[in-house]
């Protein structure tokens, strides 16, 4: 039988169908889970018969609730404009297109899944005008139709019903939905999101002066209509942040009402090249302009997550303002409590507020204004940036010439100067209706004693209530150290206590206790500044001086007005050689530096180590030659631009780095025993099936989960015995499929644990929870506020609280890992996700994420602090090089983690997805097993943000990171029999393991009497494993219909040929 050609194409058609038919099951096979999942849910149970859910759910809205009161920030109330009068709040005009916008209170996209919400999630937030249309239940925390006579939740009876009666002027409503129905869309038509990085994102709506001359009822024009319908005027300004890209240095804007598409950049989306996204519009200065001259009261509502340039307030004479930072799905209807008095705002900012953002120290190293847009970034700041740029630069006289004019509120203009010119807000700064008095009452140690290494702080402060209403207040105390010209830099102000009071009636008295340690007033010096032979932290000779202040900048006086202040001296450098909590040494990891020594005959040797891959990332090893800036000189090296990317050997050397000091040690391992040690077991206490593990039809061998998860067993052989039961295709499971869960394993008897995105609440879309609801009243898991707000509360008790909430939301849920808090720096005020993190500080930054830590892991909940390190810009973030002195990451960025370690007890951590110098962070091993693992004494789980290709997972677990967020089905390691690879993948299984029995632990010893609710960790609520019905119904008919097709396509080939042949031979 001879071939034709049509037969060898046909064949070739066949391979390629039998190609397709193997790429389509083994990429099934693959993501075969998410896929599953995002059809059919994750089986969990979210539906009304789950009491200790429902019950979760209700504590969380209230939470939010008191969250979003004490999280609203009062700026600005010339003359007692607020509150406002229950007459005046019944009718008020709402200016502001974002007013309209239905999710504009949420302020994120990306892990805070907030702002995508109504299009994507089927939420409907409760937005500005909610707050009018809407009455509020304080036993639920539900917002009801006005019409309701009972709350939606049946229990709640309607007797709780709060209704302010506010009446809003609906011609302006209508006026700006007509305008513009929604925020901008893409080519299909859906919303635009941050994390397709298209700057699109950040269009700015708002219609022209002209509008509101249009004729509106009536015959007059919306203004005259709106004068007459009220005197009162809220212009709410709003600005979006999110996960996948930075603010823009430009400003795209919407000026005819169209819904511009990306496609339509030219005719829709003009640009204002002089204006950064976070300055105001000429369109919104027309409408400020318009209402303060038009209307008694003027009341701007800021709603943003990164500090906007806020000085037109004192451009314009607006009477009031207020910062609100995404309050989440019921945190709007705080607010009229707020403007009436019923609440008494209590928010300080956490960040600073100058009246030109470039004065920011950071500005020209932001990520869209670096040479090459964002691929890096030198901070050449230094530790100068927020509040420390500023307080220390007016120490040294830097602002003494600057000036400000701005309206006298009498038709004229007056003139600030000096400090007063640039910084409109400083960091820790919000207004009250009342006033507060302060005392010292008591302090240790005494000033006689001075002070050592290891000292303990105490001052306790009684507050005073001495205004006409209830209200709290927040005590911060900042220290003043020691600063010598041309020594270690040191800011001249640097916050290291605070303490929120309970709500305090007129006329009484609370006592407030801050505690600090001498660890938390030193200073990094990673160059021996100072000549005193050590890199590390130091705290000079001289005078420290511990000052109570109102905000970083305002110092507390007593009656006779003398500064609430508490000296101390030091009549010598104290050097901190070890970790006063752990006791480990702290050196230099990542910047060269000499040890002097005396050798065996007494001479003094000096021996050069060097930074970790032998580049420091100071980029002093680099083509490019950085001039950090200094105190010494501020404004010969205040940076005025940004560098070229630095590169060369030493760069490229870091960038491929892969550390192999463990390499050796490495042993013949014995896998696959069984020592009868299981973390999870049937009812009946024996073995689990894998099958009982992924359905949960299991619960947990408490004793067992007691003795591993107890940190003081980390090196038990009982964790050695457990780890040789586990096979090389376990270990390669569990350390490659952590996208979102970590799988089951038989062998240890680990279940199938789900995982959960989101800094503000659980993520509804990574699990599709809302396919699984049963009450459609109720959309998921609580949307809390943004971290931005819980900052602005300053009250680490709602941290915990937070945290609380989160936990019994998720474990009733079979969630038991949770990536969050996010512990980054507020760097820069274009960073797209600064709704996610807390502030500019690292303190406080710090301990309201250790406290979040302690609440979710009470509930039993493993958290994954992110993101390690340094994560302040979303531009290029998969391969951003972020370059800095090893002091200002000591101080800053790494001190958030270094809190949440050690006061929250994480027992997670996720690396971020960018590097640290030219090296990836996940695979670091100086950041992750010398600093965090060694100095901090870490114990417990590493996993990379969303694993990419560049991410190596050999460097991965040289590194010390443990688990890749891989939502693959695959073996990233391979471990087939390597006793090399068996020595990293068991130290990553252990790690991974004991994360989740110490969050069993944590739950099991925590301390009640600050939980807001209790889970019961000993039921287990039984999975149904979503059946993947498109493996049968797609997958496997394509397989059928392909090799059926090649099988008859064969058969009529060689039939027709044998035809053929026998026809020939006649």
């Amino acid at each position: 039988m001879k071939l034709k050609k049509r037969d060898f194409i046909a064949f070739g058609i066949m391979a390629i169908l039998l190609a397709v038919a193997i790429a389509v099951d083994v990429l099934a096979g693959m993501w075969g889970d998410v896929i599953t999942m995002h059809l059919y849910g994750s089986g969990q149970n979210l539906t009304d018969d789950n009491k200790e859910l429902t019950a979760a759910l209700s504590k969380s809205r209230l939470l939010n609730y008191d969250i979003a009161e004490e999280g609203v920030v009062l700026v600005k109330n010339e003359d007692e404009t607020l509150p406002l009068s229950k007459d005046e709040i019944k009718k008020i005009n709402i200016f502001g297109w974002s007013s309209s916008d239905g999710g504009w209170v949420c302020g994120s996209d990306g892990s805070a899944a907030s702002n995508d919400g109504v299009a994507k999630n089927k939420l409907k937030m409760n937005g500005i005008l909610q707050m009018c249309d809407k009455k509020y239940c304080k036993k639920c925390g539900w917002g009801n139709e006005k019409s309701a006579s009972k709350c939606t939740k049946n229990d709640c009876g309607g007797k709780e019903f709060v209704d302010y009666g506010i009446e809003y002027n609906q011609e302006l409503a209508a006026m700006y939905k007509n305008f513009c129905a929604s925020r901008a869309l893409d080519g299909n038509g859906n919303l635009i999101r941050a994390l397709t990085g298209d700057p699109r994102y950040y269009l700015l709506t708002e219609p022209v002066r002209e509008k509101y001359d249009e004729a509106g009822e009536n015959g007059k024009t919306i203004l005259q209509n709106a004068k007459e319908f009220s005197d009162i005027a809220l212009v709410v300004i709003s600005r979006l942040g999110g996960e996948g890209v930075d603010l823009p240095f430009v400003q795209y804007k919407n000026l005819d009402g169209t819904k511009p598409k990306v496609t339509d950049h030219d005719k829709n989306a003009p640009e204002d090249p002089s204006r950064t996204y976070l300055d105001i519009t000429t369109e919104e200065e027309a409408l400020l302009k318009m209402v303060t001259e038009n209307f008694n009261k003027v009341i701007v509502l800021y709603n943003s997550c990164n500090e906007m340039n806020l000085s037109f307030l004192d451009d314009y004479d607006v009477d009031a303002a207020l910062i609100s930072n995404g309050l989440g799905e019921n945190g709007i209807f705080a607010l009229p409590a707020l403007l009436t008095g019923d609440a008494n705002p209590s928010g300080k900012t956490t960040n600073t507020h100058a009246y030109d953002l470039t004065y920011d120290s950071t500005f020209v190293n932001a990520a869209g204004q670096t040479l090459s847009k964002g691929s890096y970034v030198i901070y050449q700041e230094n530790i100068y940036s927020g509040y420390k740029w500023y307080e220390t630069a007016d120490k040294e006289g830097y602002w003494a010439n600057y000036t400000k004019e701005i309206s006298d509120r009498k038709g004229g203009k007056k003139t600030l100067t000096g400090y007063d010119a640039v910084v409109q807000y400083p960091f820790g700064y919000g207004l009250s209706y009342t006033d507060f008095k302060w005392e010292i009452v008591e302090f240790t140690p005494a000033v006689k004693d001075g002070f050592k290494v290891d000292t303990e702080f105490t001052v306790k402060v009684n507050v005073t209530n001495v205004g006409d209403k209830p209200g709290k207040d927040t005590v911060e105390l900042y220290v003043t150290p020691p600063y010598y010209e041309g020594g270690i830099e040191k800011s001249d102000v640097n916050l290291v206590a605070f303490k929120k009071t309970a709500l305090i009636p007129a006329g009484e008295t609370q006592t407030v206790e801050l505690t600090f340690s001498a660890y938390d007033m030193a200073s990094y010096d990673c160059y021996d500044k100072n000549y005193n032979r050590n890199c590390g932290y130091e705290l000079d000779f001289g005078e420290y001086v511990l000052s109570l202040r109102t905000d970083s900048h305002a110092v507390k006086t007593d009656e006779g007005g003398n500064p609430l202040q508490i000296k101390y001296s030091l009549d010598k450098t104290l050097k901190i050689m070890n970790d006063p909590t752990t006791g480990e040494r702290v050196a230099n990891r990542l910047t060269d530096y000499d040890v002097i020594s005396k050798n065996s005959e007494g001479v003094f040797e000096t021996t050069h180590v060097e930074a970790y891959a032998e580049c420091q990332i100071d980029a002093s090893d680099s083509n490019v030659s950085v001039t950090y800036m200094t105190r010494a000189d501020f404004k010969g090296t205040f940076p005025t631009k940004a560098y070229g990317k630095p590169s060369g050997e030493a760069v490229t050397r870091l960038k491929n780095y892969r550390y192999d000091g463990n390499d050796g040690l490495i042993q013949t391992y014995k896998q696959g025993e069984d020592n009868g040690l299981y973390l999870y077991v049937r009812e009946d206490g024996s073995k689990a099936s894998k099958s009982d593990l992924e359905s949960w039809n299991v619960k947990p061998n408490h004793e067992l989960l007691m003795e591993l998860g107890n940190p003081a067993n980390f090196d038990s052989e009982k964790w050695e015995k457990l780890l040789n039961q586990l096979s090389d295709a376990d270990m390669g499971a569990l350390i490659s499929r952590g996208g979102y869960r970590t799988v089951a394993v038989e062998s240890v008897g680990k279940r199938h644990m789900l995982e959960n995105d989101g800094p503000a609440g659980l993520n509804r879309h990574i699990l599709e929870v809302d396919k699984n609801v049963g009450n459609p009243d109720r959309t998921g898991w609580t949307m809390f506020s943004m971290p931005a707000v819980l900052g602005c509360t300053w009250n680490n008790d709602y941290a915990y609280a937070f945290g609380n909430s989160v936990g019994a939301e998720a474990i009733p849920s079979n969630v038991t890992g949770w990536y969050s808090p996010g512990a980054n720096i507020q760097r820069s005020p274009f960073s797209g996700r600064n709704c996610e993190y807390y502030s500019e500080d690292a303190y406080l930054s710090g301990i309201m994420a250790a406290e979040t830590c302690l609440g979710a892991e009470s509930q039993g909940l493993n958290v994954y602090v992110k993101h390690f390190v340094a994560n302040d810009q979303e531009a290029n973030r998969k391969s951003a090089n972020t370059w800095a002195t090893e002091q200002t990451l000591r101080e800053g960025a790494l001190k958030v983690f270094e809190i949440a370690v050690k006061k929250g007890k994480a027992n997670g951590v996720m690396t971020a997805m960018g590097c640290i110098g030219s090296g990836w962070v996940g695979g670091n091993y100086a950041l992750i097993e010398e600093i965090m693992r060694g100095e901090w004494k870490f114990k417990g789980c590493v996993i990379t943000d969303s694993y990419a290709g560049y991410m190596n997972i050999s460097t991965m677990l040289a590194g010390g990171n443990d688990l890749a967020l891989s939502t693959g089905n695959g073996d990233l390691v391979g471990v087939n029999g390597d006793n090399q690879k068996r020595y990293y993948a068991r130290k990553a299984c252990k790690n991974i393991l004991y994360a989740s029995a110490n969050a069993y632990y944590m739950h099991e010893t925590r301390d009640t009497s600050r939980d807001i609710i209790t889970v019961n960790l000993q039921k287990v609520t039984k999975r149904e494993v979503p059946v993947a019905w498109w493996m049968y119904w797609g997958v496997l008919p394509i397989n059928v219909i392909i090799v059926a097709g090649i099988v008859v396509w064969t058969a009529f080939i060689i039939k027709k040929n044998k035809q053929s042949a026998a026809k020939n031979q006649q």
